[in-house]
């Protein structure tokens, strides 16, 4: 592998630097998104408890002057809602046939509570319980898309670099050897380079 590397990476000194620091701002690259995605996660999970536990609260409020007997699951709400009684009993879920039941624990998963208080008494309880785990998925997603545009945009120039110099290089090499034979004493030798090339001008001198 090293010697792979030492034939594709010229010599010279400068563009040794130049790879070595490419490969610096590649990890640095690397290590900064991954605690970019860490710290918009963190700010998704605290954004989450605080909708969570305002709605649990608000629940709680509206409920406390209602008869929880009559609670209905027509009810249209953004997250899983569970009332129970003050015997802990299920009166109202509103978990539909596509959200899995998962224990609070589980990462992605979150529930704030609330107690239902009326004159003074607890009748029963609301939890309100948040999922983030499609949510931090996409954040995952947008910070490696993110990630391999930047590597690419990074890679581009040392690519194109290491191509014009290993052309050159390769025409230098040429002329050097034409001017050994020519001091040699072969005054006919003629060096012979594309005219694409960048060299092509001096080879012409000889």
């Amino acid at each position: 592998m090293l010697n792979l590397l030492s034939r594709i990476i010229p010599r010279s000194l400068h563009w040794r630097i130049a790879v070595t620091y490419t490969g610096i701002i590649v990890a640095v690259m690397v290590l900064v998104s991954y605690f970019m995605s860490g710290y918009i996660k963190e700010i998704i999970r605290h954004q989450s408890a605080i909708q969570s536990e305002e709605q649990s609260r608000l629940i709680a409020d509206l409920l406390a002057g209602s008869n929880m007997k009559d609670l209905s699951l027509e009810e249209n709400y953004e997250h899983r809602v569970v009332v129970l009684d003050y015997e802990d009993a299920v009166l109202l879920d509103t978990k539909t046939l596509n959200t899995v039941d998962k224990d609070h624990s589980i990462d992605g998963v979150s529930f704030s509570e609330s107690s239902i208080i009326r004159n003074g008494e607890r009748y029963g309880k609301v939890r309100v319980y948040s999922y983030n785990e499609n949510l931090e998925n996409q954040v995952d997603s947008i910070v490696i898309r993110a990630l391999l545009i930047g590597l690419v945009v990074a890679s581009v120039p040392v690519i194109l670099g290491l191509y014009i110099a290993r052309r050159t290089s390769r025409s230098i090499k040429v002329l050097t050897a034409g001017a050994t034979k020519i001091e040699s004493g072969d005054l006919t030798y003629r060096v012979m380079v594309s005219l694409n090339e960048e060299t092509a001008e001096l080879a012409d001198a000889f």
